[in-house]
């Protein structure tokens, strides 16, 4: 029984299950999102809608997937994809070239 209960415990199978947009359960144990865990997205491009990345995951997107109006207004998704940390806001242009 022991070496069973060992064999499931190795096992890399997850189940997440998100609860609300601020809870996720990953095989029972909750995650709870903190207020004070924000990120902010950077213009990676130049121009009215740039694209715009998270700046702590790094997950990328065109302007109008972020915000529903520009100069940064109207946000359409409030955290970020791939990491999940709320977004605060847009910082300047950072282009490559």
């Amino acid at each position: 029984m022991t070496r069973a209960l060992a064999a499931r415990v190795d096992s890399a199978h997850v189940t997440a299950t998100l609860l609300d947009e601020n809870t996720l359960s990953v095989n029972g144990t909750l995650f709870v999102r903190q207020a004070e865990d924000e990120v902010l997205l950077q213009a990676t491009t130049s121009g009215a809608a740039p694209r715009l990345r998270c700046s702590n995951c790094g997950f990328t997107r065109q302007y109008t997937y972020w915000y529903a109006k520009l100069e940064f207004r109207a946000r359409i998704v409030n955290y970020s994809p791939r990491c999940g940390l709320r977004i605060a806001g847009a910082i300047g242009t950072e282009v490559e070239g």
